[in-house]
């Protein structure tokens, strides 16, 4: 999946017409899968910071982030660790 991609690799994504807004707990979710550009990674830090206050939440997290340089990463200090 998406960790079997090398770097640079394309993909291709579905728009969904609404807004998905859901608060934690994530009820019935084993993964949950974020994607986000630019500045879009602030609402992503929010709920990460949350998730992670939950240690025994099983939850499995993938953030996927794209940027075309790195200089307009923000926080990448957290993405990257």
């Amino acid at each position: 999946m998406l960790g079997e991609l090398e770097i640079g690799s394309e993909i291709n994504f579905k728009h969904l017409k609404r807004n998905i807004k859901q608060q934690y707990p994530f009820r019935a979710k084993k993964k949950l899968t974020m994607v986000c550009g630019g500045t879009g990674i602030t609402p992503m830090y929010q709920a990460l910071q949350t998730i992670v206050k939950h240690p025994e939440d099983p939850l499995e997290v993938v953030l996927v982030s794209m940027y075309c340089v790195w200089i307009h990463v923000l926080l990448v200090s957290f993405v990257l660790f």
